[in-house]
């Protein structure tokens, strides 16, 4: 099973109009929470749920479980992320990121949008944001979404990273790949097709997500 919609890591603007699906709730919280220790993260689905099957769930029946392990932080509540323009995005962690490819969907600015991408992702992103009739549906979407929350931030190997982050309310989660190139973390086309990223997109919408204690 593979579609747009289990392209995890594309564009913030595919994910949210394909992908924006209600997980399990998470309640408002008007606080700020502080900075999140790392912490092992178990991601658990059934394997029927992944978009790509590998290794991991190699003899395993489509409702048996798999499970991954990956280190990163959590953020319970999460984070509301703080406003930045064109000027003061960065790229300096994959949240940045997201951050920075949030509100330059808000804004529909093209160049900034494709900043946010790899360098080989963007003649085919290029493409996608040009299409008039993407960019009415994306404009009218983002402008009903006033706040990007940050759940998790996940690292994958040496290059890569998975952050779990929400439109407008919480329980809407979203997860996108990013990848750390010479100028900044990007999202990246690469894990498009990796199982590992496929069970956390799978743990997000029908299974489980469990933080253990740090130091565990």
């Amino acid at each position: 099973m593979k579609s747009l919609e289990h392209r995890i890591g594309r564009l913030v603007l595919i994910a949210a109009l394909a992908f924006s699906v209600s997980c399990k709730a998470a309640p408002e919280q008007p606080e700020q929470p502080k900075e999140a220790a790392t912490q092992s993260i178990v991601f658990r689905a059934v394997k029927g749920e992944l978009w790509s099957t590998g290794q991991l769930s190699e003899g395993k029946a489509d409702n048996e479980f798999v499970e991954v392990v990956l280190s990163g932080k959590y953020h319970d509540p999460p984070i509301v992320a703080e406003e930045v323009d064109r000027d003061t995005a960065s790229w300096d962690t994959p949240t940045d990121t997201v951050i920075s490819e949030f509100y330059a969907m808000k804004n529909y600015d093209k160049q900034w949008i494709l900043s946010n991408h790899t360098d080989e992702d963007r003649f085919e992103i290029a493409n996608l944001i040009s299409d008039g009739t993407a960019e009415q549906e994306n404009q009218a979407f983002f402008a009903q979404i006033d706040k990007l929350y940050i759940i998790s931030e996940i690292t994958y190997g040496p290059r890569y990273a998975l952050v779990i982050y929400a439109l407008g309310v919480p329980s809407k989660r979203l997860v996108g790949h990013y990848e750390k190139t010479d100028a900044g973390w990007k999202i990246t086309e690469k894990l498009a097709n990796d199982e590992t990223a496929a069970v956390v997109e799978a743990a997000l919408r029908v299974g489980e997500i469990k933080p253990l204690p740090s130091g565990s």
